[in-house]
């Protein structure tokens, strides 16, 4: 009896014991959750905004999840009509299961930017406690980047959610393969007689395999969820050039890499191949030593942004072009360079957060021309290599100044740093609220008719014709003239004033200049067939108006041959149909348009007086219900 209760003793418990359970690990994840929803929590009342309303409201091909869809997403090019020159298909999936969770209720998709954002704070703190050795400079890095302002486009705009699931696996790729500890089972292949390409997977074990293959999958979720993980080969070469204990002067070792470089060469040919191209535009100034030129300057405000965060702008498509070589900020990059290297010795980790900076940005250097110069969601893994460095510099203060005041002042200066991130950014939530938020907010800091045109159309959106027309009155002041979207909405504002030849006038100039080929301002993502397709319903609205329903139905049948899916312009039609008492063809259109769109009340109301007109009461009344229905949800 008694040696049984002594064997059952001995037996390991089934339970966590509570230290593992209070791990420092823990604590520091808990502090770090709680900071990051500080500085976040009020995004989760926002809604959608400007390319939201592409990528996901009306996105046809997030709103049925199935087999099909889901292959599509990774080789069908119309997926990615909406948005135009790019190929992610894991960020289009996470849009896609949103969807299927909780529709179209904005939460649901805040809430998802709120834990991925979250989630990389945490990995974060877990790389660099890897790479510091010491976990409270890696808390500190990670409280950093959980609340440093220029993170909030990315975390704030639904569209950019691509950047956050690339950093996501970006970080498990790298801390997996760390953690592989590849090169120390190199170093006992150096010691023997095997041959580094026939035994490396044989003799690095099976934990170490398994860790080894585990990043290199997330390395290709990473690039399927935006091209700015490609440079991840390049992170893992810096890592082991600054931290690892093996030489890689000799060709041989250099095998451990080839997987990563052999998925970018596959990601990069599948992309081009189903996108058809390369290139999203052309160089700035039409020509590339233009876009150099103009991307040094591009770099030097990144890091201005980074060490001062203020007066943030949603749109840099006005960034200034420079047609010069300016020799300022080629020094400044020149000796931020030089210290890194000269670092090498005596701070290894200067080194490597210099150098991630500078590699990470490289997919939007604009060598591969892309459509706007820079951006600040561009930043959101650049910026772990300014943290690491920051982090680094409160390190060497703290272990090298004198005296307990001096070091109370060192910590009193960190808490305020994070307390002004947290507030900083925690207010420029607010500024992503909407569209009427974003773009009054962004003309007290970004320059270009863009930001005004987006404004005024915001304003338009929300009734407000007098204000809308002043700021397109100035987008055309800055140029904006020869934008189709500025004409657009102008068309529409006048339609609604009863402007009638006015509104006329300016649809045909946008007609004619989006046939042009002539896109910037709020279209900027959606594509050409669904803007000119806006454009013959908003003529087609204007004529219905106006009482000529032959050249109203003209118009809004072209709309919806140029884009099937515009369920405003069969809802138009309806209306058309009603005014000429022809009531079973505005039933089709109206069930038309709900085949598209089933949640928006105006459509069911109208149904529902199409078929009283017609005496099938019942239907009537359901299609009157369900539009009350809707509208009390909304």
């Amino acid at each position: 009896m008694h040696g049984k209760i002594k064997s059952d003793t001995n037996k390991k418990s089934r339970f966590p014991r509570p230290s593992l359970l209070l791990s420092p690990a823990l604590y520091s994840s808990i502090l770090l959750i709680i900071i990051t929803l500080a500085a976040y929590w009020n995004t989760l009342s926002n809604g959608f905004i400007w390319d939201d309303n592409s990528l996901i409201v009306e996105n046809p091909a997030i709103r049925n999840l199935n087999l099909t869809t889901l292959i599509n997403f990774f080789i069908d090019k119309n997926v990615y009509q909406a948005v135009g020159e790019i190929y992610r298909p894991l960020t289009i999936l996470s849009y896609a299961l949103n969807y299927s969770i909780s529709g179209l209720d904005p939460f649901g998709f805040h809430l998802t930017n709120l834990i991925i954002h979250t989630i990389n704070s945490i990995l974060v703190l877990f790389l660099l406690t890897r790479i510091f050795k010491d976990r409270q400079t890696a808390l500190i890095a990670a409280i950093l980047f959980a609340t440093h302002p220029i993170h909030t486009e990315a975390v704030d705009w639904l569209k950019d959610r691509d950047d956050l699931l690339a950093t996501l696996f970006f970080i498990l790729s790298l801390y997996l393969y760390i953690s592989s500890k590849a090169w120390d089972r190199l170093k006992e292949l150096k010691r023997g007689k095997e041959r580094i390409a026939e035994n490396f997977v044989i003799n690095t074990g099976k934990r170490n395999i398994l860790l080894y293959s585990l990043a290199l999958l997330f390395y290709a979720f990473a690039l399927l969820s935006k091209e700015m993980a490609i440079t991840l080969p390049f992170i893992v070469i810096l890592y082991d050039i600054c931290f690892s204990t093996i030489s890689l002067k000799k060709i041989k070792y250099w095998i451990i890499y080839l997987p990563f470089f052999t998925l970018s060469i596959l990601y990069f040919t599948l992309r081009t191949i189903i996108l058809g191209q390369i290139a999203q535009t052309e160089y700035m100034g039409g020509s590339f030593l233009i876009t150099i030129y103009t991307m040094l300057n591009g770099i030097l405000h990144y890091i201005q942004l980074l060490i001062l965060p203020f007066k943030l702008c949603a749109d840099y498509l006005n960034f200034p072009i420079s047609r010069g070589l300016d020799t300022f900020p080629l020094l400044i990059l020149i000796v931020i360079l030089l210290i890194g290297i000269l670092s090498y010795k005596r701070s290894k980790i200067t080194t490597f957060s210099i150098f991630w900076f500078f590699i990470t940005l490289l997919p939007v250097y604009n060598i591969i021309p892309i459509k706007i110069p820079i951006a600040e969601r561009f930043l959101y893994i650049p910026s772990i290599g300014f943290i690491i460095l920051l982090s680094a510099a409160f390190k060497y203060l703290w272990m090298n100044i004198p005296g307990s005041f001096s070091k109370t002042v060192l910590t009193i200066l960190l808490l305020s740093i994070i307390l002004f991130y947290t507030i900083t950014t925690f207010e420029r939530n607010k500024a992503w609220k909407d569209d009427l938020s974003l773009w009054s907010a962004s003309i007290k800091t970004c320059h270009g008719s863009r930001v005004y045109e987006n404004l005024g159309a915001a304003l338009t959106d929300k009734g407000k014709l007098d204000k809308a027309l002043n700021a397109f009155t100035t987008a055309i002041s800055l140029g904006g003239n020869n934008s189709p979207v500025t004409h657009y909405y102008l068309g529409q504002i006048y339609t609604r004033q009863n402007l009638f030849n006015k509104a006329e006038k300016e649809l045909k100039s946008a007609w004619i200049l989006a046939e042009k080929g002539f896109y910037s301002g709020r279209f900027n993502a959606i594509s050409t067939k669904k803007f000119k397709s806006d454009i013959k319903n908003g003529t087609g609205i204007l004529y219905m108006e106006k009482g000529i329903l032959e050249k109203a139905l003209a118009q809004l049948l072209d709309a919806v041959k140029i884009k099937p899916d515009n369920y405003e312009a069969y809802y138009n039609l309806g209306l058309v149909y009603m005014k000429q008492n022809r009531f079973e063809k505005a039933i089709d259109a109206f069930k038309h348009a709900l085949s598209i769109n089933d949640r928006t009340s105006k459509i069911y109301r109208k149904l529902g007086i199409a078929y009283y007109r017609i005496g099938m009461e019942d239907k009537a009344l359901r299609a009157s219900r369900k539009a009350l229905q809707l509208m009390n949800n909304h």
